[in-house]
Order: C-alpha cells, then structure tokens, then sequence
C-alpha cells in the first residue's frame, strides 16, 4: 500500500476538477448478500486521478489516467492477502503478497487500454459521441487479462429509491464471438458521468448476479 502512494510530488500539484470530489455509497446486492461499498476521490490533478473503493474485508486502490480512464495501477488489500499491479508500456507487473509469501506475475499485453474500474474508467466515453471502447480488464482469481467492448446502449431514466436518474446505459460483453455466453450493464448519470447503476455476473459460469446502486453522496 504504502508503495502504491509513493507517487511524484507533482501529482499532488495543480489540482484540477473533472470528477467532483466527493465520496460515493453503494449498495451491492448478491442473492441474499447485501454490502455497502464506498468510492472515494483522494487526489486528481491534470493527467491523473487516485481513487479508493471500500468494502467489507477489502481495500482497494486505483491510479487512472485522466484523459482515458484507464488504469495505471491496481493495488488491493484482503485479510492476508494483498497485490499491487503496474502498467509500463505493454507490460503490467503483478506483486503478490499471500500470508507472507511473495509471488511477481508478468502480464505481456498489446495497446488495449486496461480499465480495471469501469465505474471511473468509462467516464470519457460517457461523456464523449464515441459509441464504442475496446479495453482490457485483469481476472484477480487467475491475474489472466481479457478483452473487452463496451457498447452505449442510448439513454435512459432510472429509479433508484425515489430518487430518478437521467443515465447512459452502457452494455460490456466479451469480445468476438464470446460475447454470446457474458454480459453486464453500467448506468451512469447523463450531466455528470457518476456511476450510478450495475447490474451483471462478476465471475464466470454459475456466479450469481450482482446489483450495486448508488444510496449516497457527500463532499
């Protein structure tokens, strides 16, 4: 963890608003498990963004390049386990930490942009007339890398509660011919790009479906 901060110090200048800085609650539904996980902006500047995803037993970090989304590192921390994973070039180098083993994982990728976090990740292509991205997203069962395609599914109004969002819904399925067998759906909020909806599988064949709303905001 403490490795994952040690950043430049100008990424800690020049702080420039895009995604409002505030914290955001949800709540994650699986069959009969319900969890509340807890988004958090810690600091943005120009060309980088950090952000901290909270749940239960877990604690998550991401460095995201502002312009794209996409992910330049990936640090996780659970019970006595814990990785960080680092993008350099086509190359993402994976630490492993499991009861007090240590594991390195070498990942030979192409161009593809590597969005571990589509709920900041897709944000330029919300907010952009692109209908489509190609990206890549890290399996952490198995550290394999899979190919992806997000597609905009137009707009639509959701409820939540009582309270109704105005959303893009964006459609992630496999790539090729596997898009047949996987599939999940993101909502984001139309005048800002906040995660507002998920409803998918996390995981392979028999994995339950997930459902995750947004209950909460604050500065």
């Amino acid at each position: 963890m403490r490795n994952f901060l040690l950043l430049p110090i100008g990424f800690f200048l020049t702080v420039i608003s895009l995604y409002p800085h505030k914290i955001y609650h949800y709540k994650e539904i699986t069959k009969n498990k319900q969890i509340r996980v807890t988004w958090r902006i810690i600091k943005e500047t120009s060309d980088r963004i950090l952000i901290q995803a909270i749940k239960p037993g877990e604690n998550r970090l991401f460095l995201l390049h502002k312009k794209d989304g996409s992910t330049l590192k990936w640090s996780v921390i659970k019970k006595n386990n814990r990785f960080v994973a680092v993008r350099k070039e086509n190359t993402i180098t994976v630490h492993l930490e499991k009861n007090g083993k240590k594991k390195q994982r070498i990942l030979k990728i192409d161009k593809t942009p590597w969005i571990q976090t589509p709920e900041f990740g897709f944000l330029s292509l919300v907010k952009s007339k692109q209908k489509s991205k190609l990206f890549g997203i890290i399996c952490p069962r198995d550290f394999s890398f899979h190919k992806m395609i997000a597609n905009k599914e137009g707009e639509e109004e959701i409820k939540i509660g009582n309270k109704k969002y105005h959303t893009v819904k964006i459609k992630v399925t496999l790539k090729g011919w596997l898009s047949m067998f996987w599939h999940s759906y993101y909502w984001f909020r139309k005048n800002d790009g906040v995660f507002v909806k998920f409803e998918g599988v996390r995981g392979g064949p028999f994995t339950p479906k997930t459902i995750t709303q947004l209950i909460g905001e604050k500065n």
